[in-house]
């Protein structure tokens, strides 16, 4: 049937959609079509009972947001705490950020905040790494702790896509020496896949002066983790290549990829 557009005669106890010129209507609303055909009606006592519902589902959705709000306050309560605990201990280590960086108590803060992103699966949405470099000056050790920090962010992917495999290896979607084919590709991909990190994102730079007077650097450094899981596997598709393996062929579909 094609709907034409829809009336509503509003007014509380108003007369009744037929016409009727005298008494009050026991309706509410009386909807129907454009041209005044098969209307039916919404009663006094029909929508106080729609009211009623309405006014449980509200106050459940409100009391619902009210736990969150809640929750995220707690959350927040102990993040903070977490996080001014975390100051005094670098602190008390001697770290220092250097002249035009951010306070370390908010560099600290936003690295925490990239640690706690996820996507909408629920997801990680960057790998941090984190390392400490010791240098006759300030940039050659932060030179160094960002390659020491790529590599432990390289790591991080192959122990996971190690992981993976071995499930796999649970599910019986490859044999055992299948498995331990790509496993000892990934150990001798972690080189390439280090190679294959591109831009950091840097939240924590500080440093402190060692008593020969050189300089210990640590960073905190993160990466997109989709960027990071693509590149390890195209690293490891290519180890798997150059030795003559056609297992690069299922890597993908094995990694969910």
């Amino acid at each position: 049937m094609h709907y034409k557009q829809l009336f509503i005669n509003k007014g509380v106890l108003g007369l009744s959609a037929h016409g009727a010129r005298y008494g009050i209507s026991p309706y509410l609303a009386h909807i129907g079509y454009a041209d005044g055909s098969t209307p039916f009606h919404i009663t006094i006592g029909q929508w106080s009972f729609v009211l009623h519902k309405l006014k449980r589902t509200m106050k459940k959705l409100l009391i619902f947001a009210l736990v969150l709000i809640m929750g995220s306050l707690a959350v927040n309560a102990q993040s903070a705490k977490d996080i001014r605990k975390m100051v005094k201990q670098y602190e008390k280590e001697g770290w220092v950020v250097p002249i035009g960086k951010l306070p370390l108590a908010t560099q600290i803060e936003e690295s925490a905040k990239l640690q706690a992103q996820r996507d909408e699966n629920g997801e990680p949405v960057y790998v941090e790494g984190s390392a400490q470099a010791v240098g006759q000056n300030y940039d050659g050790a932060k030179m160094q702790a960002l390659e020491v920090a790529k590599i432990n962010i390289a790591g991080s992917i192959s122990t996971e896509i190690t992981a993976m495999v071995e499930n796999t290896l649970i599910n019986k979607q490859l044999s055992p020496e299948e498995a331990a084919t790509i496993t000892n590709t990934v150990e001798a991909s972690k080189g390439l896949i280090t190679q294959r990190i591109g831009r950091l994102i840097i939240p924590v730079e500080c440093y402190r002066e060692l008593k020969n007077k050189n300089k210990e650097v640590r960073v905190v450094v993160f990466f997109k983790y989709k960027d990071a899981m693509n590149n390890a596997v195209d690293a490891i598709q290519k180890e798997l290549e150059d030795r003559g393996s056609r297992l690069h062929d299922k890597l993908d579909k094995l990694l969910g990829l």
